[in-house]
């Protein structure tokens, strides 16, 4: 029996549901779920997907179905198909909204937009140290998604800054410590070229820090 998965966003008043199929290490979308939704936003959903789904309406739930297969990163899939049907029910204009909406989602971090730079801060107790954390994205040229994020604490002994340093390298490989003790820093810049790809690293990070 192939193992089912589910990831779920509560957005605002709005529960997102989407179900997964395990097959081989890949993962495909069985169908996805949004409560509350009218038809008539079902309709336009399906209209932005290009008629690839098709729905079911019932008690103001509406259930999406795939009429092929669609397979790939369980987040990254999630994740681009929720902001699809945000930007729908939502009437946000700009991308950045949209992310802060999901990040806000995703998270209670401190989140906020600055120009065209969404930016979410919060202070986290790992590996035995206090951690103040920043995550910065901004939308570049050539619409690539410049990320930042920055790592800062004071482990009370080199044994905790060693531990610290070896979790978050678990975490991200490509993250530059650029000090252990007695103060700990550690920063990532990363390009990447669409916005799920973006958010699904907010996602590890908020879910793994915790």
């Amino acid at each position: 029996m192939n193992n089912v998965e589910i990831e779920t966003f509560k957005v605002d008043d709005r529960k997102f549901e989407f179900h997964f199929e395990e097959k081989e290490g890949d993962y495909c979308l069985r169908n996805f779920k949004v409560e509350p939704l009218s038809p008539i936003d079902a309709e336009l959903i399906c209209e932005t997907l290009k008629r690839t789904f098709e729905w079911n309406y019932e008690n103001g739930v509406v259930e999406f179905w795939p009429k092929d297969a669609v397979c790939g990163d369980k987040d990254e899939l999630a994740l681009s198909y929720l902001l699809k049907v945000l930007d729908v029910v939502t009437g946000l204009t700009t991308e950045i909204s949209l992310a802060e909406l999901v990040i806000k989602s995703i998270s209670e971090w401190l989140t906020y937009v600055e120009g065209n730079v969404l930016v979410s801060k919060n202070i986290v107790q790992y590996a035995g140290v206090q951690l103040q954390v920043a995550f910065e994205l901004r939308v570049g040229v050539d619409e690539k998604y410049l990320i930042k994020l920055e790592i800062r604490g004071m482990p009370l002994t080199t044994f905790e800054a060693s531990k610290l340093k070896k979790k978050l390298m678990e975490i991200f490989k490509d993250i530059k410590v650029e000090s252990i003790y007695p103060f700990f820093s550690a920063r990532l810049v990363k390009e990447v070229e669409d916005l799920p790809k973006a958010l699904k690293l907010f996602k590890t990070l908020a879910t793994s820090l915790r």
